[in-house]
């Protein structure tokens, strides 16, 4: 903060010239800025945001807080805009009202970072075409296809909200009308034996591997219903059956095995390629051991 006092000395003492005051003075500005960057960040900034109050002009926009050259790229613009100063004739102070002595300094390099080339030409380009825009809207011809465009516009949206409401009719008609089941409905698929089912795996290796491994895990599924480890409903997905084997009474080895056939089961069968018929015969095979030992463990 000692810095920051330091300037506001400078702007006590160039009351009578104010905007002249640190240009008369760049060696003491020098020292206070570089006493402020000595004290950290905070006070540097309080000393260039009171040199900046006191030359009305931002000498740092553009650039970043953080950059240790501040002080350098402050000195050097103050030096710039003191010698543009000086060579004005009324050496007033530099305002936004002065676009043309702005426009000057900001042109040199050392504001590279502070002007913007590109602002004037786009704003120019967004002038133009709003001119233009007024000036298609505001004849005759255009005003009236602009009144047809709106009625096309407002013609279209009611021909999709008709559109909208019928199928929406439809459907409820649709729903109403449907005939309440008899309890004729066929209900879950009943499951064979599981040495049935997988006598169908086996046959349809030959042809139609998908089919195969869709008999395969209904051998699964016969045998794993028929040891009670299974609701018989079939309400839950396959990963969820296997998860709930070691709840219903399943050995835990057997709870892993069978999670990891349906895994793949769900993986493959639900894929768009095609199934290889290696890794179906693999799967009808597991399948087949699995039933051969539950069976010999029931048995026993």
């Amino acid at each position: 903060m000692i810095a920051a006092a330091s300037i506001a000395l400078l702007i006590a003492t160039g009351a009578a010239d104010v905007p002249r005051a640190p240009c008369d003075a760049q060696e003491e500005v020098r020292t206070a800025l570089e006493a402020a960057a000595a004290q950290g960040r905070p006070s540097l900034d309080a000393a260039l945001g009171s040199l900046e109050r006191l030359l009305e002009f931002p000498l740092l926009r553009g650039t970043d807080p953080k950059d240790p050259q501040r002080v350098e790229l402050a000195l050097a613009r103050l030096g710039s805009l003191c010698a543009a100063r000086a060579q004005t004739p009324t050496a007033r102070a530099i305002s936004p009202a002065d676009p043309a002595l702005l426009q000057e300094i900001l042109s040199r390099p050392e504001f590279a970072d502070a002007r913007d080339r590109r602002g004037d030409a786009f704003a120019a380009l967004i002038r133009r075409v709003t001119e233009w825009l007024e000036s298609l809207f505001q004849t005759r011809e255009m005003e009236t296809g602009a009144k047809w465009i709106r009625f096309f516009v407002l013609a279209l949206a009611a021909a999709l909200a008709l559109f909208g409401l019928l199928r929406l009719r439809s459907a409820r008609l649709t729903k109403r009308s449907r005939p309440v089941s008899d309890g004729s409905a066929p209900g879950p698929l009943v499951l064979d034996d599981p040495a049935v089912h997988l006598a169908r795996a086996r046959e349809a290796l030959a042809d139609d591997a998908r089919r195969a491994i869709r008999e395969g895990l209904l051998a699964l599924l016969s045998m794993l219903e028929r040891q009670r480890w299974a609701r018989p409903d079939r309400v839950k997905t396959n990963r969820e059956l296997s998860a709930e084997l070691p709840g219903r009474g399943a050995p835990t080895e057997l709870a892993v095995e069978v999670d990891a056939l349906v895994r793949w089961y769900d993986r493959t069968f639900y894929s768009l390629a095609p199934v290889p018929a290696a890794e179906a015969r693999h799967f009808v095979d597991s399948i087949a051991a699995l039933s051969a030992r539950i069976g010999a463990g029931a048995a026993g």
